[in-house]
């Protein structure tokens, strides 16, 4: 009989044959929603320029996001119940997608704060699904090395945001700061249609 100190496994979790592809597909979702919270920020006064609009109005873009994520992250463990984790990261990358596409097409702002209230949304999904995920697929002993990938790309995204967003506006225009984490967002949903399992056992 097991003592009550022991910890499933990742073999017991059912990824120990995939365990590193899970955490660099979940990572990379979670990297390209973090990516978006600054990405923004650069484009912030193309887009008061665009529509005519003060600070008071455009710091919604980057409020709105940031009210959404910490919204969502409450619900998260809702939606893991409701939808399992494979449904509910791929809910979150489809989310995430919709309002990145929404944001490059919108003609008014009130479409461009929308598209980031959705964009927020979908992070706050995504962010504490990748820690729960990452935690759960690895021993104890194994952990702290996945983690620290996982903290290093966190940590790095919010700071390659703004050059990205540069480079975007410089190549295109503000629009294109919406499309820039899409990529990485429908490779990062693709492999966890494969890799993430869909529903925990205690569920």
């Amino acid at each position: 009989m097991p003592s009550p100190s022991a910890e499933p496994t990742g073999s017991a979790q059912g990824f120990a044959p995939n365990r590193w592809l899970v955490t660099i597909t979940v990572t990379i979702g979670a990297i390209s929603t973090i990516l978006a919270t600054t990405i923004i920020n650069v484009a912030i006064p193309n887009v008061m320029g665009a529509f005519g609009v003060g600070q008071d109005t455009a710091q919604w873009l980057a409020s709105g996001f940031l009210a959404a994520t910490t919204t969502a992250m409450l619900m998260a463990d809702w939606f893991v119940r409701q939808l399992g984790r494979r449904g509910t990261y791929q809910f979150g990358m489809a989310v995430f997608i919709f309002g990145s596409l929404l944001g490059a097409v919108a003609d008014n702002i009130e479409l461009v704060i929308a598209s980031r209230i959705i964009q927020g949304a979908a992070a706050g999904l995504i962010q504490p699904l990748t820690m729960v995920t990452i935690f759960e697929a690895f021993p104890a002993n194994e952990r702290g090395k996945a983690m620290g990938i996982f903290g290093i790309g966190s940590i790095m995204a919010p700071s390659l945001g703004p050059y990205a967003g540069g480079l975007a506006i410089d190549a295109y225009d503000w629009h294109a700061v919406f499309l820039f984490p899409v990529p990485f967002c429908i490779v990062a949903g693709i492999l966890g249609s494969f890799l993430l399992r869909a529903r925990d056992p205690s569920v």
